[in-house]
């Protein structure tokens, strides 16, 4: 890094001057706002100093050309702080915005954020903690309040979040609190809060479309449509900072979704494949609790009804891209005849009271793209244990996740 700086003093003290940075030669890395830049790529910084007999320097006409940063600020320094910077417009990447930041104490800043166009993707991208800036421990005495108006987030799968607004409340490196709206195709909603509860945290996820919320965060690539409505609480009294909660999708549309395909295809449901290679198998109902942890999302007797009845118990480990999982699967025309609603066919499936219904069981391991799946047919479900599988509330017990290991009643030949 090279610097020219051209200073001029006045016997009372104060002093002015030019400032000249060349990064050429410089690798720099902005990690909270993911940006890079490499030595030998191109990178200058020019200002015009001012510094009072009062020790109060002020950098304007500041201009910045640092690879594909462009700039423009002027800055405060008072009392070896940052007092205030203020960026009317900032490009790189794909963002476009500006950026005001003021310190009126040590420790204590507001930061705003507002302007055309901010890139989402590369914090939701394969992150898989929910407190991502915690890892090297808590700076227990700042606190950043921060402000956000921004016409488009652009996040993963081309997706677009219109019209957002968002307020955030750190301390240390921790998101006390905050909230944030959106609009996906400029009507349907997105709405966030999180907020403190004692040594917890609560947070909750509502929004008209589920399918752009999963695909956009980069959660789940095959959901499409939908409404969602998920809480959760997250302890604070551990170092991992688990979240346990609830989900809740109605009305969603499943496109391709290989394992679940490759699960019906050895389930002998080919006809049901087809749906989800085509415009998807819809379902009514997608539930269940979890708990997240470190990336591993973890469930028991997740749900879904549809045109096939499943259930889901086990683990999806995002950051190692695995799944361990089993479950049973019921056609629906039996789930119908299971409510009475074709009576007579329902007699046909189930038999004579307590014989059970037809259906299969399955088991997934191994990564996510392509996993191992075994499948075995089932019967001896009574209506009632389906009604409780598909039908009632969980028993609070549910939310904390079991052992995934199969049981042997249920292994693969």
């Amino acid at each position: 890094m090279g610097a020219d700086l051209l200073i001029e003093t006045t016997p009372a003290g104060s002093a002015s001057g030019k400032v000249n940075i060349d990064f050429a030669k410089t690798a720099i890395s902005v990690e909270p706002l993911h940006w890079t830049k490499e030595a030998g790529v191109p990178g200058q910084v020019t200002a015009d100093l001012e510094v009072t007999a009062a020790n109060v320097g002020t950098l304007s006409n500041i201009m910045v050309e640092v690879g594909d940063m462009k700039a423009t600020a002027t800055a405060i320094l008072k009392d070896d702080l940052l007092s205030s910077l203020t960026v009317p417009r900032m490009t790189y990447g794909e963002n476009d915005f500006a950026l005001e930041f003021t310190q009126p104490a040590p420790n204590d800043m507001k930061v705003r954020i507002h302007g055309a166009q901010f890139d989402l993707k590369p914090f939701v991208v394969a992150t898989y903690d929910l407190n991502e800036a915690d890892i090297d421990g808590p700076e227990e005495d700042r606190m950043i309040d921060i402000d956000v108006e921004i016409e488009r987030a652009l996040m993963d799968q081309e997706l677009t979040l219109e019209t957002v607004r968002a307020t955030m409340r750190v301390e240390g490196n921790l998101i006390e609190g905050g909230t944030a709206t959106g609009k996906f195709a400029g009507e349907k909603t997105f709405n966030f809060d999180l907020g403190r509860d004692g040594e917890t945290r609560t947070v909750s996820f509502i929004s008209d479309d589920a399918g752009s919320l999963f695909r956009g965060l980069d959660l789940y690539d095959d959901f499409r449509d939908g409404t969602l409505k998920m809480s959760a609480v997250i302890d604070d009294t551990k170092e991992s900072r688990p979240a346990k909660g609830t989900i809740e999708i109605k009305d969603v549309r499943v496109v391709n979704a290989p394992v679940l395909g490759k699960i019906l295809t050895l389930g002998s449901l080919g006809g049901i494949v087809d749906l989800l290679r085509g415009d998807g198998m819809v379902f009514a109902t997608v539930e269940g609790p979890f708990t997240y942890e470190n990336g591993i999302f973890q469930t028991k007797d997740f749900r879904a009804v549809g045109s096939i009845g499943i259930t889901f118990t086990g683990t999806v480990d995002q950051p190692a891209n695995k799944i361990d999982a089993f479950g049973t699967v019921i056609p629906s025309y039996t789930l119908n005849s299971m409510l009475g609603n074709i009576p007579i066919l329902g007699t046909l499936l189930v038999g004579r009271q307590g014989e059970g219904i037809f259906g299969f069981s399955y088991k997934v391991t191994g990564g996510m793209e392509d996993p191992d799946v075994d499948v075995n047919a089932v019967s001896a479900l009574a209506p009632g244990i389906l009604r409780r599988m598909f039908f009632e509330p969980w028993d609070q017990d549910d939310i904390e996740p079991p052992s995934t290991t199969k049981p042997d009643a249920r292994q693969s030949p």
